[in-house]
């Protein structure tokens, strides 16, 4: 396949090259692509000059990019996933925090109608997730007294089908994916150290990949890391499972309530945790440590790293 680029054509400010903004890039059997370098629509504003790992990104929330107009949305509005896949709908009127981070969406400790969250439309990668991978950066703003919340896309009532990313006990802060159905509980959790700041001063990125189709002990399904760092094995580190989640078991999409930013909207006590969003990035394929590093890397100048 021979690839022909236009790199003699230059912007308004005189820039040329195959990686501006509008100089497009012609391939012989694919038709027009845009170059790297484009920032038209969402496609633009999905990495801005951040290097994040771009291969598999299916779900991509950063809030120096969600809210263009940089003010407070309404309640009713939407985040925009930049990835174009999936909007998450705005409960209880969040705000935007252009200071902090170069952006963060604040959802702050309100009960009852009032209750700060965020949900997605619809599930965000349908079907049966057997490899997926999610990067998330977070501050936590409600002491210890704060709910339960984070990233949760499960089913609101047991058995818990789905996965959830964040606090689901008092003291448990942790990645779980669960196969369980109305007959069994199958599950792993992977546990991560409680984030040591809980009163809004320090940003963590916690990521994880997942890999339902290792076929050796459960603890492998799910790689933890925290600041770019695999953690596995190390001090407050540690995997509970139940059952099985490989194969015939299924994480069943049709089971699954839409991703929820800050909330456990479960069906008989729904709750909200008090903390700060910088980013949210969903990958449909495993990221390698390296690519950890990277989307660490590659945002840790906005969040004091």
């Amino acid at each position: 396949m021979s690839e022909f680029r236009i790199d003699q054509i230059t912007n308004q400010t005189g820039t040329g090259g195959p990686n501006v903004a509008g100089i497009t890039t012609f391939t012989g059997s694919s038709g027009l692509v845009l170059p790297s370098g484009s920032t038209s629509g969402r496609e633009g504003a999905q990495f801005g000059n951040e290097n994040i790992v771009r291969d598999g990104l299916y779900f991509h929330i950063d809030a120096k990019y969600s809210y263009p107009t940089k003010q407070s949305p309404a309640n009713g509005g939407y985040i925009r996933d930049l990835a174009g896949n999936n909007d998450l709908s705005i409960h209880g009127r969040p705000t935007w925090d252009s200071d902090d981070g170069e952006g963060s969406i604040v959802f702050d400790d309100s009960v009852g109608d009032d209750q700060q969250f965020a949900q997605a439309d619809r599930i965000v990668i349908d079907g049966d997730l057997q490899k997926f991978s999610v990067t998330f950066w977070y501050m936590l703003t409600g002491g210890t007294n704060g709910g339960r919340g984070g990233l949760f896309e499960r089913r609101p009532r047991t058995y818990y089908n789905g996965w959830s990313f964040g606090q689901g006990g008092s003291s448990n802060w942790s990645f779980n994916v669960s196969c369980a159905d109305d007959a069994s509980t199958n599950y792993v959790y992977c546990i991560f150290p409680f984030p040591p700041s809980r009163d809004g001063t320090t940003w963590y990125c916690d990521s994880v990949s997942v890999d339902r189709t290792d076929a050796t002990v459960e603890y492998r399904v799910i790689t933890p890391y925290r600041n770019g760092v695999d953690i596995k094995g190390t001090s407050g580190q540690s995997y509970t499972f139940n059952g099985t989640v490989k194969e015939p078991n299924t994480m069943d999409f049709e089971y699954r309530k839409p991703m929820c930013l800050a909330g456990r909207r479960d069906d008989a006590n729904p709750q909200i945790l008090p903390m700060k969003f910088g980013a949210v990035q969903i990958y449909n394929r495993i990221l390698t440590p390296e690519e950890h590093l990277q989307n660490f890397n590659a945002l840790k100048h906005r969040f004091g790293y």
